[in-house]
């Protein structure tokens, strides 16, 4: 077994290049669903409780993807999966669980597949691009810019922080265990006055992937792009 470090290496190189050979601009953020169409690969929303996602391997790749999680878990699984696509890691079904959990961090196969979700939907130029036209800054970022930000790349607000901590390592594990400790429900109720499931925060600087809502979600948006 490949050690860690050489695993995501080797991740990291394939999701960059996949964005560059789809000609997916590093400046844009990415909509892994739209990605996995242009690959051939059929993307499926089922009512699975007990699952995360699966991919299905031959001449028809497949992607199977819980429609009872939020968005931006899904399209982080769906990311996920096109990395099990792209190192031809055969058949794979991700299950919801806490065992499943850690054997991503052991099984290379679920480790190289998180690496590389991790950095075809945020890689950190991509990140810098976004934080720098919006003003933000790594060391006082606050939990409604980390939440807009997520909206823009299309992942879960934790998701990036983790990312941003670990991934990235561009924010401390101090300001990471800060923003974690606020939850995403939270922030919506910052950004809306009320509680809301779903909220896409919307700005002039928003490019890339088209806003992909649902039934209930809410949009937040200035009024100048009324």
């Amino acid at each position: 077994m490949q050690n860690k470090k050489t695993l995501a290496s080797n991740a990291i190189t394939s999701a960059l290049k996949l964005r560059l050979q789809l000609g997916h601009p590093f400046e844009e953020s990415i909509s892994p669903l739209d990605a996995a169409e242009r690959l051939g690969i059929e993307v499926r929303l089922v009512d699975f409780p007990s699952m995360e996602g699966m991919y299905v391997a031959g001449a028809n790749p497949q992607i199977f993807l819980s429609s009872l999680r939020p968005q931006g878990r899904r399209n982080f699984t769906c990311a996920h999966e096109i990395g099990h696509h792209a190192f031809g890691h055969g058949e794979q079904f991700d299950e919801m669980n806490s065992d499943r959990s850690k054997q991503r961090k052991i099984d290379p196969k679920e480790f190289t597949a998180n690496c590389f979700a991790a950095f075809f939907l945020m890689p950190k130029v991509t990140v810098e691009i976004g934080m720098n036209v919006r003003g933000f800054k790594y060391q006082t970022l606050t939990p409604k810019q980390i939440y807009a930000l997520a909206s823009w790349l299309g992942v879960g607000y934790r998701t990036l922080v983790n990312h941003m901590e670990k991934g990235l390592g561009t924010i401390s594990s101090i300001l990471a265990n800060e923003l974690k400790d606020v939850q995403p429900a939270q922030v919506r109720e910052q950004f809306l006055g009320h509680s809301s499931q779903q909220l896409h925060v919307i700005d002039k600087h928003w490019i890339g992937r088209a806003i992909d809502c649902e039934v209930g979600d809410q949009l937040l948006m200035p009024a100048e792009m009324l």
